[in-house]
């Protein structure tokens, strides 16, 4: 578990490939998925939201989603290019507080308590509403291990992170989009998909939400 989804859950409870093409395929969906993939679209367990998957590489796409607390689904795609796409949806009362607040005192406030180093948040207008954007470097927790050779020794170690968040509420939940990028001079870059920037990313992912769409 990276430190990212170290993070992520305790939010909720209260290798690399310069020459990947691009997927041909729908991810290889984990055992005991409680969504569905009809086409390029994942369909969460009662169909309260539905998600374009982005591209990812032709090698090793995966997708998986799982229930971490009551009522709380977290979905997590990833491929060989040291990087992650995440979306949870929580149920939650925002009342007459304003999203900013909110993800200030839920989200910023534990994470910087945990020693990242966020900017300054700032919010967007959205066709999904008020959009707060959320971006920190983090050492060591990118969602991928390079192994490297010295001194005739294997040595295993984990890049940094680029991560950026989308944090908004919509019909009575409360969602999170998050983009981990691995960074560092021995991660490659592909010649085929585009794994940065971070903030263009992060927007091309939120375009293919759709919340409260018909599962037909």
């Amino acid at each position: 578990m990276t430190r990212i989804d170290t993070a992520l859950l305790f939010l909720l409870a209260f290798a690399s490939s310069g020459c990947a093409l691009i997927a041909a395929k729908t991810p290889t969906p984990t055992d005991g998925m409680q969504g569905r993939i009809d086409g390029n679209v994942y369909i969460s367990p009662h169909a309260t939201f539905r998600l374009r998957l982005p591209t990812l590489s032709k090698t090793a796409p995966r997708i998986g989603d799982r229930v971490p607390s009551p009522n709380t689904l977290l979905l997590t795609l990833s491929d060989d290019l040291c990087r992650e796409f995440i979306v949870s949806e929580r149920p939650g009362i925002l009342g007459d507080e304003k999203i900013e607040s909110w993800a200030v005192r839920n989200i910023v406030q534990p994470l910087a308590a945990s020693g990242f180093k966020l900017q300054a948040p700032k919010t967007l207008q959205t066709r999904l509403g008020s959009v707060v954007v959320l971006r920190y470097h983090a050492p060591n927790a990118a969602p991928c291990v390079q192994t490297s050779v010295k001194d005739g020794k294997k040595i295993e170690s984990t890049p940094d992170a680029d991560v950026g968040w989308y944090v908004f509420y919509r019909s009575s939940k409360f969602y999170r989009l998050i983009y981990v990028l691995g960074v560092g001079p021995n991660v490659k870059e592909s010649w085929f998909i585009r794994r940065a920037p971070v903030d263009t990313l992060l927007e091309q992912f939120a375009e293919g939400l759709e919340i409260g769409a018909s599962n037909k």
